[in-house]
């Protein structure tokens, strides 16, 4: 409620405009109600702050089955899935979060007892990229009272009049987070000081890990090319002089946009397959991606594509899942493709992986063959192509571009299904973050 309100202000102080949504995860009878009680103190803000474009309430619901287990992380999931459709949906390119000193204490508190490193007790950022993948892409998350007390804000609520809702999940002790605020409050009672400077550890630690992944960001635009096809090629050498921790950063920021996976892999992890890249010519599979050390001839460079196994099913193991795309619809393919199709379209397709049998060179026609002579042999598998959905026909490859879809003037007569390769995206992404993209202050 505090965010909302500081929100509005700014909004009418630099001529912007805010939405609003609360998530209603299906867990809590009262949660409609709260939502709607939402909704109502957003037209009352807008009221009372006489806004040009009041404050749009929705709400979003977490629908379906719900875990047995887990409950706070897949709700979490769920929440920001929901939230980044909603935001995109809208034209916002971030989302303000209202996580507070408190929030950021917790967070450090919570990897220290959980036994992380000095790399996983980095805190939360004021600037973010969207922890959900492909629901996030291009959407930022902010945190502008990051350095605020939560009781600071009870204080400044109660000051203005301003009523609040207390979400009783946040107090239900069989929740680890819970428990850990009761700890935390336990012990600040004898040591006043403990949130701020367990809030100033986190924000440090951050700042160092931003540090080196702008490093890396720098390495990777100069070092890194993909092509349309999603297959990326990083020269050996730059990483080889940059220091470890910058060259892990570089490598584990790759396999992410290659792979297309949800989250990067295990720094330590990325680290064992530096050594084993470094060392001698040699593949290796990790995070859904495939990275080969090429020959002399290509200067020992970095060959890096989708994991074959990962994209088409792995012997004796499930495939993807297909997906069906109607005309005039935009699906995402695998984390890796945004796949648009015209409204000409005579009739819904089928999208999914070519599969194994295009390593071997075995595909349905010779003009699918003949438009794959230029793939290296390991990203072949995991492109998709076009099946008629009525009988499972194999039509052809999308058009593949590097442009993005939504710029190209659709020509309503013709018939066409573009697909573009989102790895640069991410990685821009992280960029966008680290500068503050074109963030509003409040």
């Amino acid at each position: 409620m505090a965010l909302l309100r500081l929100a509005a202000r700014g909004a009418r102080e630099n001529g912007s405009r805010i939405i609003a949504a609360t998530v209603d995860h299906g867990l809590r009878p009262e949660a409609a109600r709260e939502a709607s009680w939402v909704k109502d103190q957003c037209a009352r803000i807008s009221a009372d702050l006489n806004l040009t474009d009041p404050i749009q309430h929705e709400t979003l619901h977490w629908t379906g089955p719900k875990p047995s287990t887990g409950i706070p992380a897949a709700a979490r999931q769920a929440r920001y899935a929901l939230l980044a459709d909603w935001a995109r949906r809208h034209g916002a390119d971030r989302i303000l979060i209202g996580h507070t000193m408190d929030d950021q204490a917790e967070t450090v508190a919570f990897r220290i007892a959980s036994g992380a490193g000095a790399r996983g007790l980095t805190g939360l950022r004021t600037l973010g990229v969207c922890p959900v993948w492909p629901e996030g892409r291009g959407i930022l998350l902010a945190r502008p009272l990051l350095d605020v007390r939560r009781a600071d804000l009870k204080s400044l609520l109660k000051a203005e009049g301003v009523e609040w809702l207390s979400d009783p999940t946040n107090e239900d002790d069989q929740y680890a987070r819970p428990r850990m605020r009761a700890r935390l409050a336990a012990m600040s009672d004898h040591a006043p000081g403990l949130i701020p400077r367990l809030a100033a550890l986190g924000a440090k630690l951050s700042a160092a890990q931003a540090g080196t992944e702008r490093a890396a960001l720098d390495l990777l635009e100069r070092h890194l090319r993909f092509d349309a096809f999603g297959a990326g090629l990083l020269a050996l050498a730059p990483l080889q002089v940059a220091d470890r921790e910058t060259r892990i950063a570089a490598l584990s920021l790759t396999i992410l946009a290659a792979s297309g996976e949800s989250h990067a892999t295990a720094w330590a992890d990325v680290a064992q397959v530096w050594d084993k890249l470094s060392a001698k010519a040699c593949a290796v599979s990790l995070g859904g991606a495939r990275i080969g050390r090429l020959g002399k001839a290509h200067d020992h460079a970095l060959l890096i594509t989708r994991d074959p196994g990962a994209a088409s099913g792995r012997a004796g193991g499930p495939a993807p899942a297909d997906l069906t795309l109607p005309p005039g619809q935009t699906v995402v393919f695998d984390g890796r493709f945004e796949i648009k199709t015209s409204s000409a379209l005579p009739a819904p397709i089928r999208i999914k992986a070519l599969g194994r049998d295009a390593r071997r060179g075995l595909y349905p026609s010779e003009t699918m063959k003949a438009a794959l002579g230029g793939v290296p042999a390991h990203a072949r598998p995991g492109l998709p192509q076009i099946l008629f959905a009525k009988d499972g026909a194999a039509a052809s490859l999308p058009r593949f571009i590097v442009k993005q879809c939504d710029q190209l003037p659709e020509k309503p007569e013709l018939p066409w299904v573009l697909a573009r390769f989102l790895g640069e995206d991410r990685i821009a992404a992280v960029r966008k973050a680290l500068t503050g993209g074109q963030s509003a202050s409040l």
